[in-house]
């Protein structure tokens, strides 16, 4: 049985990372049996993040590694019978989610006072006692490091939000109030979408991202939709 290796979750969510969120969904979705192993150090995952698998004696790391892997050696795959053209949005869709909005997410959670409060307060219990609060700013530091290096670390706070709306507009437009992204079909897009969608829709970090996405009701209702489909057990 494959051990599905991610973050506890938090506020009620899955697992406080939509890349874990993403992994778990398309194993609920493909109907293959795994269990959780609940890592609150990322530096246990062979590339120093999670989420990972382990599939007997084979380790794969980074949830697109994980998912193509899932694709090729188990049934069914969610991507199936899908067009040259659908491949090629599905592609540009994901890498706007998780190259551009992702860091928008991460700026909101992590460099966002408002946020980070929120942050500080989920995350510092989950941290050994007595250094979980000075290990929680150097967390906070490299990862608002990697954002500035990234580039997006190095907006104002308004653009960095506009640049995050402006990716959900994008993606609320093609999504409509069609059943899945690409029709009645799960793909493994709604993986992700699901992922990203309940970090920025049901947890209690404030901000204009979630004040922007509230405002399209197909958001909440797609969400409610693959939760009362595939997470109800």
């Amino acid at each position: 049985m494959i051990a599905l290796h991610q973050y506890p979750g938090s506020w009620g969510l899955p697992s406080s990372s939509p890349f874990c969120i993403k992994v778990e969904t398309y194993l609920r979705m493909a109907g293959i049996a795994y269990t959780n192993v609940w890592e609150n150090n990322p530096g246990r995952g062979p590339k120093g993040k999670m989420p990972f698998i382990q599939d007997g004696e084979k380790t794969i790391s980074d949830s697109s590694f994980i998912m193509e892997y899932l694709q090729q050696n188990y049934t069914p795959n969610l991507d199936a019978n899908m067009s040259a053209e659908q491949q090629a949005v599905m592609l540009a869709f994901q890498r706007l989610i998780e190259e551009s909005l992702y860091w928008v997410l991460l700026y909101s959670r992590w460099g966002d006072e408002n946020g980070w409060r929120e942050i500080k307060k989920e995350i510092t219990p989950l941290l050994p006692p007595v250094i979980g609060k000075g290990i929680i700013h150097i967390i906070r530091k490299r990862l608002l490091r990697q954002a500035h290096f990234q580039g997006m670390g190095r907006h104002s706070r308004d653009e960095i939000y506009h640049i995050g709306n402006k990716n959900l507009r994008s993606i609320i437009e093609f999504l409509g109030n069609k059943t899945y992204f690409f029709g009645e079909k799960p793909r493994s897009i709604d993986c992700t979408l699901y992922g990203f969608f309940i970090t920025i829709l049901w947890s209690p970090v404030p901000g204009p991202l979630p004040e922007y996405a509230k405002k399209f009701s197909c958001l909440e209702d797609y969400c409610i939709r693959i939760r009362d489909t595939y997470w109800q057990s």
